[in-house]
């Protein structure tokens, strides 16, 4: 849904079935350059502290990854919790490259490959990673 009424900017987020509480949200936007490529520009993430180092965030990215089909993306002003998110996400596979760029922009590659093989049916990759396996 909308972060707030006519903005382009979206808001996932995750919550806790049983008793309605956010346990992670994200807001970010879709986009496409001129090359007909597709990316995220994240503006901000959060995971309650319990289920942080847990790959929540991770898997919701992924789950925006494959629902926008991006190609890379891009963490508006970013903090230390975002260098640190793209850097693990890289040594996962997620991302083949993250480069700090002018402007205080992170861009993240998706590294499609892995992408397509954690989204596989058979879901076993993906318990890996959640597992840390």
């Amino acid at each position: 849904r909308p972060h707030k009424a006519g903005s382009e900017l979206l808001e996932l987020s995750v919550l806790d079935e049983p008793s309605g509480e956010k346990l992670a949200n994200i807001i970010f936007a879709d986009a496409q350059d001129r090359r007909s490529r597709k990316f995220l520009l994240v503006r901000d993430q959060n995971t309650v502290e319990r289920l942080r180092k847990k790959r929540m965030m991770a898997l919701v990215q992924l789950f925006l990854i494959h629902r926008y089909k991006a190609s890379t993306v891009h963490y508006v002003t970013p903090t230390e919790d975002n260098e640190f998110q793209a850097q693990k996400m890289k040594s996962m596979g997620i991302f083949s490259d993250v480069q700090t760029e002018v402007g205080q922009i992170i861009v993240a590659t998706v590294n499609k490959q892995v992408v397509d093989n954690l989204l596989k049916p058979d879901r076993t990759s993906l318990l890996e990673m959640i597992r840390k396996s």
